[in-house]
């Protein structure tokens, strides 16, 4: 994993997203996958 992927996955989760999966493109496509992060709407954030 990047560095930079890290980092941004850390500020997700910060604002309250969380990850719920993780999705393969077809072979030989960079990055080999993406992860799936989702977030509660509607709920005051303080």
């Amino acid at each position: 994993m990047q560095p930079t992927a890290l980092t941004t996955q850390s500020v997700y989760r910060h604002w309250g997203w969380r990850k719920v999966g993780r999705k393969g493109p077809p072979a030989g496509v960079a990055p080999p996958y993406r992860d799936i992060y989702v977030r509660e709407l509607g709920v005051p954030r303080r």
